[in-house]
């Protein structure tokens, strides 16, 4: 049970769920403790009024499960292999396209466009 009346209650559940995620690499978090616990103490501190249980709930509905993230690239590879007109090259069409939307995320959309141009030609 934490206090999350005060700043240390609030870091000391940040740091108890970080480490709950990060152990055995069941929730798919970001790789850098430090943002990790950063997004988890914002989850709690906006939603004080939840049990760990429930905030737990949402950490994973925010990030995802490890398993279901590596199941969901085994797929997503299975059918680019499909389409790949060289099955070899899935790995690196792959890349390329995961590339693209995190440029187009950032709102790079020019760089993104051209990471999904070099993925069609990969295809084909």
């Amino acid at each position: 049970n934490w206090n999350l009346d005060s700043k240390s209650g609030i870091k000391e559940a940040a740091q108890d769920l970080t480490t709950l995620c990060t152990k055995d690499h069941l929730v798919d978090v970001p790789n850098d403790d430090k943002i990790t616990k950063m997004e988890i103490g914002r989850l709690v501190v906006q939603n004080r009024s939840k049990t760990a249980s429930e905030v737990m709930e949402l950490v994973i509905n925010k990030f995802g499960l490890t398993q279901a993230k590596i199941e969901k690239e085994k797929k997503q590879a299975k059918s680019l292999s499909a389409v790949c007109g060289n099955a070899e090259n899935v790995g690196v069409m792959q890349a390329i396209l995961e590339l693209g939307d995190l440029y187009f995320k950032e709102g790079n959309r020019n760089a993104g466009a051209t990471y999904k141009k070099v993925a069609q030609a990969i295809k084909e």
